[in-house]
Order: structure tokens, then sequence, then C-alpha cells
């Protein structure tokens, strides 16, 4: 199966799947202009009009029309429209999307597998953070998949024009979240900061989250993560360290070109006022929400505060290394440290706060 747009390689198809659309009596949601047009090329000229702000026709939004092709055979079995952006009546009833499956090729999961196909278009292409999708409210499988694409509920309004009842359901972008805990150091055991991002849920609001242990060392640490980041297509990188001896989960603010180290890391390199990157900014400020990520950790009932600088350590590196690797593309990056977890030393936390904390700052990015 494949999504393409309209060409005169599928002239017949889009003839013959307008026809039976019109012997069935089924609307035809999803496919612009094509009730009314009985010439396929004469269409797809429209669609193409239709998909440039210069060209498309006064009072309508650019929209971009596909065809949901099966490559066994060519045969058309489903359309769908993307709009671009909104008008008042888009906005209110229509949504962004607008889809129907061939009448004769109905209940074989088309419908579900054409919305899943077109979402990375909104994202990608259009740089839509969510879609809007309605249905009518006694369509039980527009419904189901409109669910099956993640659509979360808003609300039932009526459409004044056809005096129709229209669910409306949101779809987000899914979100990628790379992150990232310590190995332990020093005379440790363990390392509160993986032992919390081992034991975060694999989702938290919109971000699915990959999980990645890192060694204390400079430089080979902040080169995973990147490398991890990269290939999981991320949207954003937090890296989780152990800051003994501090009362609050602390978001960082910035991170300095700068590898000082008062003990060796793990692998016995010891630097003294190296820089972190040769020729590189002084700092870097994170791009996460410092402070609205604080606030969240507040606001869950635990000590969270912003700190304004990431040490020197490992940390730092790990940190400044993410933000300089990242800087001027789309990928945030940040830094939370945690305190002891218990028997650590004082002040400790509990384990599950800890995790909880991170939870709560994650939910507010």
């Amino acid at each position: 199966m494949k999504l393409v747009l309209p060409s005169a390689e599928y002239a017949e198809e889009i003839r013959a799947f307008r026809q039976e659309f019109l012997d069935t009596g089924s609307s035809c949601d999803g496919q612009g202009t094509l009730r009314r047009m009985e010439d396929p090329l004469e269409w797809i000229a429209y669609c193409e009009k239709g998909r440039h702000k210069e060209t498309v026709p006064q009072s309508l939004v650019p929209a971009t029309q596909f065809l949901y092709v099966r490559q066994a055979d060519g045969r058309v079995v489903g359309m769908i429209q993307v709009r671009h952006e909104f008008n008042e009546f888009l906005e209110k009833y229509g949504g962004h999307i607008g889809y129907s499956v061939r009448p004769s090729e109905r209940r074989k999961g088309y419908a579900k597998a054409m919305l899943a196909a077109a979402l990375p278009f909104c994202w990608h292409e259009l740089g839509l953070d969510r879609v809007l999708v309605s249905c009518l409210r006694e369509n039980e499988g527009s419904r189901r998949t409109i669910l099956a694409n993640g659509g979360i509920y808003e609300s039932t309004v009526l459409e004044p024009l056809d005096q129709v009842y229209l669910e409306r359901y949101w779809i987000e972008r899914p979100r990628r979240l790379l992150i990232t805990g310590f190995e332990p150091f020093g005379k440790d055991s363990l390392n509160p900061s993986w032992e919390a991002v081992n034991h975060l849920p694999e989702k938290i609001g919109p971000w699915t989250l990959e999980k990645l242990l890192l060694p204390v060392t400079f430089g080979e640490a902040a080169h995973l993560a990147i490398a991890a980041a990269e290939h999981s297509g991320a949207d954003a990188a937090v890296s989780v360290g152990l800051a003994g001896g501090r009362r609050a989960v602390t978001v960082e603010m910035a991170a300095l070109n700068l590898r000082y180290a008062s003990m060796a890391d793990n692998a016995g390199f010891q630097p003294q006022d190296m820089p972190v990157a040769a020729g590189g900014p002084a700092a870097y400020f994170s791009t996460l929400p410092v402070r609205k990520m604080a606030q969240a950790v507040c606001e869950a009932g635990l000590a969270g505060a912003v700190s304004y600088s990431a040490g020197t350590y490992v940390c730092n590196d790990v940190m400044y290394s993410l933000l300089h690797h990242f800087a001027g593309t789309p990928v945030k990056a940040g830094f939370i440290h945690v305190p002891w977890s218990e028997g650590m030393g004082e002040p400790a936390w509990q384990p599950e706060d800890i995790v909880r904390a991170l939870e709560a700052a994650i939910r507010a990015m």
C-alpha cells in the first residue's frame, strides 16, 4: 500500500472509484470536488492547484490530496485529503483530515492504515504538532480508526449545514525522548540517576522514552548519548545525573565549556581545566523549559529547583556536548540532577520519589 498524489496514471482508477461512490450513494469524504467532476483529468489538475497558496481557489485553504493505492494491482482503495491550515469551518467542524475507503474495500483495515500513513506528512512536511479529525457521531468505524491512531476526544458539535453531530478528536505528533542515567562511580554501588530512569514508564504524556545507561567517562558518555539521540530520531535528549548533598531535584540552566575533575572518572581520566569542545562557546543554556519543569516537580509535592551550573564533571560534559551538537536544530537538550537515594548519604530521597519527580518534569516539557 502507498499514498500517491493524483496523476494521469490513475485516471481510470479515479473514474471507477468515483462511480462506485455514486452507485452506492456513499458520502465522498476526503475527495475534494471529485463527486461533481466527471473528468478525472480535470479533478487531478484541480487538486494540483489546491496544494499551493498561490493557486488554491478563493475561500479554500491549501490541501494535499492523496490516493491510497494497493501496489499489487494498482487499485485505488481510498482517498485522503490533508488540509494545511484552518478556515473558520474547518477549525470548528471539518478538521485537518478527511478520508474515505472505496465501498467494496471496506472492513479490511484500510482506513486505519491510510490515516496512519498520512500522519507523518502532517508532522514532517507541514510541521504540525497536532491534527484535528472529526467523524459523524454514529460512525463507529471511523471513530475506531481515529482512536487506533491516537485520537483524543475533545467534544461533539452540531454541524450547521447538514445538521449532523460531529465528534472532534485531536491526534498529537508523537515525540521521542532519549533519557539517560549514569552507572555507579566512586565508592557507590548504585547510581540513583539510572535507577530512576530505568523505572520510568515507557511513555509519559506525548513522549515515548528511549533509555540509555551511560558510563561515568569524559567524552565517551557524551558520544554515546549523541549517537543514541541521532539513531532514534529523538526530539529531545535529557540526561540525568547524581548530585549528592542536594535537597531538591534540580533542572540545570547552563553547561560550561570546561572539564575539571576533582576525582578521576571511571576510566581513570582526571582533566584539569580542559575545554569540552575546542573553539566552542563558553557556555550553552538548556533548550528545555527549565523553570516550568522545576515548578512541575514542586506541584507534584516534591522539592524541585533550578540550578545554574551543571558543574565541571561528566554531567556537565554530557550536557554541553548535547547542546553543542544539536545547536541550531529542533532537537532540545538539557540535564536534571537528582539527590542521593536512601543509604547513600544525607539528605536522601526515596527511590520512588525520584521517579515521580522525573515524571513530573518530563510532562512539563
